[in-house]
Formats: structure tokens, C-alpha cells, sequence
């Protein structure tokens, strides 16, 4: 009906449409990384590709709770106070 209509239109992607389609891939728009225990994965590329300052990825981010510490205490909690709330698994 829209294509009749020359209205422009196409499919929507599911992410799994976009991690198995030709041209996605060949872009790069989906890199293979490792977390910090080794386990693979696939993460967004960099988006627009630029012929002279095309950017890459570093690093995939911290490991999980690598900032609490840090973060909690600029929240005011003392390490006793951090202590108990990992003690209770709350973080």
C-alpha cells in the first residue's frame, strides 16, 4: 500500500535482522570484543564510518562493580557502611 502510494518505507530490522545482514556486517557496525573473563561477544561499532578519523573501540567499559567503591564513597558512605551492604548482597 505505501509503495503504491510512493510513500518511502521498508522493512523495520529485529536486532537479529541487523547482526545477520550482509551489509551491517561488512561495515562493521557490530565488533567482536571480550569481556573481562574472556567470554566473547558482539558490541555496536562506531557509527558514521569517516574516512580520515573513522574511530575505534578501546575498551568495552569496567567490569561489573569496578566504580562501587568509588561511587558509594562520593555518596558519603564510609567502608563500613559498604562493607555491610556487601555483606547483605546488596551490591
Amino acid at each position: 500500500v505505501l509503495n503504491t502510494a510512493e510513500v518511502p518505507a521498508s522493512r523495520i530490522y529485529s536486532a537479529e535482522d541487523m547482526f545477520n545482514d550482509p551489509q551491517y556486517l561488512a561495515r562493521e557496525m557490530f565488533l567482536q570484543a571480550k569481556l573481562p573473563d574472556g567470554k566473547p561477544f558482539r558490541m555496536p561499532g562506531i557509527v558514521p564510518k569517516l574516512s580520515d578519523t573513522p574511530g575505534s573501540t578501546e575498551w568495552v567499559g569496567p567490569a561489573l562493580g569496578e566504580h562501587t567503591e568509588a561511587l558509594l564513597g562520593s555518596l558519603g558512605y564510609d567502608a563500613a557502611a559498604i562493607a555491610s551492604l556487601r555483606a547483605a548482597g546488596t551490591v
